[in-house]
């Protein structure tokens, strides 16, 4: 894996497998999901 990738990873608090973590939407936030996008699932919560 990248070090950016691991780096985005460990910023989000996404250390393990099947963790997850709220957002708050913004343009520095889609950045970080779209460098990290192969190892996340997201979307809006309903």
């Amino acid at each position: 894996m990248h070090p950016r990738t691991k780096k985005i990873l460990q910023l989000l608090h996404l250390r393990q497998i099947f963790n997850g973590v709220f957002l708050k939407v913004n343009k520095a936030m889609l950045n970080m999901l779209q460098g990290i996008e192969p190892y996340v699932a997201y979307g809006y919560p309903t």
